[in-house]
């Protein structure tokens, strides 16, 4: 089980916002070491988790809550529980898409729950 302690632009666990993609991959042990376009968006993206690179630099965390097993917890509030989902979401601005929100004041991205799609 992962335990994340989440900082809005700061840093989430070990991954710390701003850091260069090269750095990142050390931390996640990634073989997509391919051809980037570094001047653009670039997405890593697992089963539960996805980070966002904008020039380089690491600026946002996805998180697929069907398949992540552990806890984000941000602000005392865990992330990873119906409860405070619904918290973040009545409280914070966001944009909604289909399948997540978007929390763009905070660098992070949560999938919505299966039955609300």
């Amino acid at each position: 089980m992962e335990y994340l302690n989440f900082i809005p632009y700061e840093s989430i666990g070990d991954y710390r916002f701003g850091v260069d993609l090269s750095i990142l991959f050390e931390l996640i042990s990634t073989d997509h070491r391919g051809d980037i376009d570094l001047s653009s968006k670039y997405i890593i993206q697992y089963d539960d988790m996805g980070y966002r690179f904008d020039k380089g630099k690491f600026t946002q965390l996805y998180v697929n809550l069907e398949v992540f097993i552990g806890k984000i917890s941000m602000f005392n509030t865990d992330l990873t529980n119906e409860i405070g989902i619904e918290l973040l979401i009545a409280k914070e601005p966001k944009i909604e898409r289909k399948a997540h929100y978007i929390f763009t004041e905070f660098g992070l991205t949560i999938s919505k729950d299966k039955k609300e799609l």
